[in-house]
């Protein structure tokens, strides 16, 4: 391996480790606060290493087990209804795309194009900006 090769190697190991560094950060903060106590959370905000270990947000979250696995079920159900649905209409868009000769299919995809290029949020966040924000 060449000179510069190897720097450019150690360069991208580099980067790629500072990224990883960088997404994980989140997640290692969250931890940390949940094992921290709530008043020193407030005094000195949120840290990495907290002062002392508190695990009474833990105890409050298992005090009540039947409240944590009825979210879970709420959540489980509506990710899984969502999935079906969204399998089921792309399939059924991607039905009609695919087919050259089929009625409609010049209405479906410009309103699949159209919705793409202007997002549902563009014409409400418009009218908030200009009427309400008078920016």
């Amino acid at each position: 391996m060449t000179n510069f090769k190897l720097i450019k190697q150690i360069a991208l190991h580099i980067v790629f480790i500072l990224l990883c560094l960088l997404v994980l950060y989140p997640f290692l903060l969250v931890v940390a606060v949940s094992f921290s106590n709530e008043k020193e959370l407030i005094e000195y905000g949120y840290q990495l290493i907290p002062k002392s270990i508190d695990l009474s947000a833990y105890k409050f979250v298992f005090s009540n087990p039947k409240q944590v696995i009825d979210a879970y079920k709420v959540t489980a159900i509506f990710s899984f209804t969502y999935m079906f649905l969204s399998v089921t209409l792309m399939a059924g868009l991607a039905y009609v795309l695919s087919k050259r000769g089929l009625k409609g299919r010049k209405f479906v995809s410009l309103y699949i194009y159209f919705t793409t290029l202007f997002s549902g949020g563009l014409v409400p966040t418009y009218i908030l900006n200009t009427q309400y924000l008078n920016l």
